[in-house]
Order: structure tokens, then C-alpha cells, then sequence
């Protein structure tokens, strides 16, 4: 694939993932999207079959995740169950031969994970709770694997399941620290379409909640709050 047409490719996987950032569930766009997907996918696959013959074929096919490049196939992967679950109608954004290609290139793009400091405290913090009698916090598990992505903590929270996703700065413009980025919008829509609950917990209302000057873990107090948010989101309650 020349790079003009693999740049092409590119820009169609970014177009599909913004307008799902964007919740854009108009099925013309989509429409177009898919056309365009499945005409480049086409044109790609018997360029490389006239290329090659006999066992070369296969090793095309094995090759063919270089169309899109990890970040790509990230943004694809996640366009597509967007438009299955909030658009839908229409058949699969992928079609089913290149599908497996994407959910692998997506499982490569977030098979590296790491566990930051306000995720560690978070999980203290739920592990207090669990140790109470009688809490509805029953189990967490940190850094578990979705459908749509490694989710920061899930938690059992009575029979809800519960992600919660400590958004550090990171997650907000750098203009301002209140306006969350559309990314975040998607994760927390994708995983509410998979039947989790979430807790999108803002760094700076973690840090605003009581906690102990000499270990950082949270007060009697803190702990308080933090459960009822977890109560609030095991209801479907969106706090922020």
C-alpha cells in the first residue's frame, strides 16, 4: 500500500473514532464510513494477493495489521463498537476478515498498563471499605480487562459492577481543569453499553476528601463520602 493510501486509511480509522468521541450517531456519516472502510480494505487485500502466490498469501494476511498502525486500530476498534451499540442497523463497521486484525492491533495498543499513585490510594481506599461488616463492597480487582479497554479498578459493589477510572489531569484540556476530554466521554459510554457502571473519579475531588496528614489514606470521614459515591454509581448515578 503506497503511503499516500495508507495515510488515507489512517485518516478514515481518526475520522470514524472522532465522530464516536463526538457521539455522532447520524447513519448517513456512518454510512459513508463504512464505504469507505470496506473500499479500502478491498483495494488493499487484491493488491496484495496479485503481489503474492501460493504460502506467501498467508503470510500476507498475517501482515495485514501494518495498514493501520497500533494507534490506529485502537481508534477503529473502538469506532466500531460505538457503532454497533449506538448506531446499529447496518452490519459490522469492519468487515469480518479484517475485524480479528483490529481486535488484535487494539489488544496490542493497551496490553501496557501502569498503575499510578491516586490509583493505588483509590484501591486502599475500596480495600478499607470491603474489610467493613456489612459493606456492599464485596471485591476489586485492579487494572481489569474489557471489552473495551483495561479498566483502572472494578469493583463488586452489592450486585453492580462498578469501573472506576481515576482521570487524572491528563484526562482534562490543559486550558482548563474542569472540561474532560471527549476520549473519556467514549470510554465511559462504551463500558455503560457493556453493562458496567462507572465512576469517572476527577483527581481533584479525590484530593479534596478528608485524609490522614501522615499516611495520606483517607479519614473515617473520607472513606464516608468515597462510599457513597460508590452507592450512587452502583445505582447508575452520574456524579460529574
Amino acid at each position: 500500500m503506497g503511503c499516500d493510501a495508507k495515510g488515507i486509511a489512517i485518516t478514515i480509522a481518526r475520522l470514524a473514532w472522532g465522530l464516536s468521541v463526538l457521539n455522532q450517531r447520524d447513519a448517513s456519516l456512518w454510512r459513508s464510513i463504512q464505504q469507505a472502510i470496506q473500499y479500502i480494505l478491498e483495494k488493499e487485500w487484491r493488491a496484495r494477493l496479485q503481489r503474492v502466490s501460493g504460502g506467501k498469501a498467508r503470510a500476507a494476511a498475517e501482515t495485514r495489521s501494518d495498514i493501520w498502525g497500533k494507534g490506529s486500530m485502537f481508534q477503529l476498534y473502538q469506532a466500531g463498537l460505538f457503532f454497533e451499540h449506538c448506531v446499529g442497523g447496518m452490519g459490522p463497521l469492519v468487515q469480518p476478515a479484517w475485524s480479528g486484525v483490529v481486535t488484535r492491533g487494539w489488544e496490542a495498543a493497551t496490553k501496557l498498563v501502569s498503575v499510578s499513585g491516586i490509583q493505588r490510594s483509590v484501591a486502599h481506599a475500596i480495600s478499607s471499605l470491603q474489610a467493613r461488616p456489612l459493606s456492599q463492597v464485596r471485591r476489586y480487582e485492579i487494572e481489569s480487562r474489557t471489552k473495551i479497554s483495561s479498566v483502572d479498578i472494578l469493583v463488586a459493589v452489592g450486585e453492580a459492577r462498578v469501573v472506576v477510572e481515576v482521570d487524572g489531569p491528563f484526562h482534562y484540556a490543559s486550558n482548563s481543569t474542569r472540561k474532560r476530554l471527549g476520549n473519556s466521554d467514549l470510554r465511559d459510554l462504551l463500558l455503560r453499553q457493556q453493562g458496567f457502571r462507572v465512576l469517572p473519579l476527577p483527581y481533584y475531588e479525590w484530593q479534596k476528601l478528608p485524609s490522614d496528614k501522615a499516611t495520606g489514606n483517607l479519614t473515617k470521614e473520607g472513606l464516608a463520602k468515597f462510599e457513597a459515591w460508590l452507592l450512587a454509581a452502583a445505582e447508575g448515578k452520574q456524579l460529574w
